[in-house]
């Protein structure tokens, strides 16, 4: 084995350790960082020459068929497991070629794991549950918000566990990272960068090209600009349970990210949003980092400069648990005008499937799939 073999197995161990989620390679000679799932950043120690880094970019750029050279240094491009790589080459990257590596997580997060790790409880599961579902006749439009690393693209990945098997459903991406191969009916769509000479294509087009595809409902894995309004639009005009994630450290920063530039969308439009859920990140004194649901929103009518935000769960730092601050009437009314019932039989359902998700964790049902398997049961033999 040569030199360069033994250090591109080194990063082939990297990429197959589904507890990395980002591997930075700076330059030749210089320590490799990762960010891992529950440490956080680590300086692994490892560096890898400038022939090693060439030999794995040349690789990618021969994969994926893009150009790679001085005159064009920059690659984003995915490996076949799904895994995004960026690439720059001098002069743009000065200390040598440079590559930064988003894994693609293997293994999906079901909602009973993220009930087990706290980052949300059994009353929130239901809650969820019922929103993302919505017994059929009106899911709830969901914006899933938080910093970078909080955990966004995994909760939004485990409550679309909770969408039903005869849905048709689009998701769009600039960098691919969920995985709904549990819907029968899925079709993922992702945004392609612009090279020298040749157009790419935005989310907003692919957003834009899926409403003619007939979808049920339609998901962006990050909203960050015109595509916003399309997806607002999406909703307002019947693709209800329509679901997006937005860096946003609260509720009210959402609303004012959503309706500044580059976003831009219209203020009258924030009211087909029903539900912002919101997660942070903390640390512990040890270093563990720990990902909660901070806090959840309906959302409704407009006011004069505000819309009307209900709150309805809250994070208690001081005792680690996700409390109920008030009665999700706005939400419960939403689903049970369509189905002309009282908002308590709404209230009745959510807490009849916490009690379910509840029996779940006791009993350890927690893959994707058996989880998957009950929830079609469910609603095979209740709706």
């Amino acid at each position: 084995m040569s030199e360069i073999d033994r250090e591109l197995e080194l990063l082939k161990k990297m990429l197959s350790n589904d507890d990395i989620e980002e591997i930075w390679i700076n330059g030749p000679g210089l320590p490799v960082f990762i960010w891992h799932r529950k440490r956080g950043m680590i300086n692994t120690g490892y560096k890898l020459s400038r022939d090693a880094i060439i030999t794995f970019a040349k690789s990618v750029a021969s994969m994926s068929g893009r150009p790679l050279s001085e005159e064009t240094p920059l690659l984003d491009a995915s490996l076949r497991t799904g895994d995004r790589v960026a690439i720059a080459l001098p002069p743009v990257s000065p200390r040598g070629p440079s590559i930064t590596i988003r894994k693609f997580r293997r293994k999906l997060y079901s909602i009973v794991e993220l009930i087990e790790n706290g980052t949300i409880n059994d009353l929130v599961g239901g809650f969820l549950w019922v929103a993302v579902e919505g017994l059929r006749v009106r899911p709830l439009n969901t914006l899933i918000i938080g910093g970078t690393a909080s955990g966004k693209t995994t909760l939004l990945n485990a409550i679309c566990t909770f969408i039903p098997s005869n849905e048709r459903v689009i998701t769009i991406e600039d960098t691919r990272e969920l995985n709904l191969s549990f819907i029968p009916n899925w079709e993922p769509l992702e945004a392609k960068p612009s090279y020298t000479g040749e157009r790419g294509v935005t989310m907003d087009d692919l957003l834009r090209h899926a409403l003619r595809k007939r979808p049920n409902r339609v998901i962006v894995g990050e909203v960050r600009g015109s595509e916003a309004t399309t997806l607002l639009q999406a909703m307002n005009i019947g693709h209800l349970g329509s679901m997006g994630t937005l860096h946003a450290n609260s509720a009210k920063d959402a609303i004012t990210r959503l309706t500044s530039p580059p976003m831009s969308v219209p203020f009258e439009m924030i009211g087909v949003l029903d539900l912002i859920v919101c997660l942070r990140v903390w640390f512990t004194r040890g270093g563990t980092i720990i990902r909660r649901v901070s806090e959840i929103y309906a959302v409704g009518g407009l006011g004069e400069k505000k819309p009307t935000m209900d709150p309805i769960f809250k994070y208690d730092f001081t005792s680690d648990k996700i409390v109920m601050e008030a009665y999700p009437y706005l939400a419960y009314e939403k689903i049970a005008e369509v189905l002309l019932i009282s908002p308590k039989e709404i209230e009745k359902e959510v807490e009849r499937r916490a009690s379910i998700l509840r029996n779940m964790v006791k009993s350890g049902i927690r893959s994707v799939v058996d989880t998957r398997r009950i929830f079609e049961r469910y609603y095979e033999e209740n709706i």
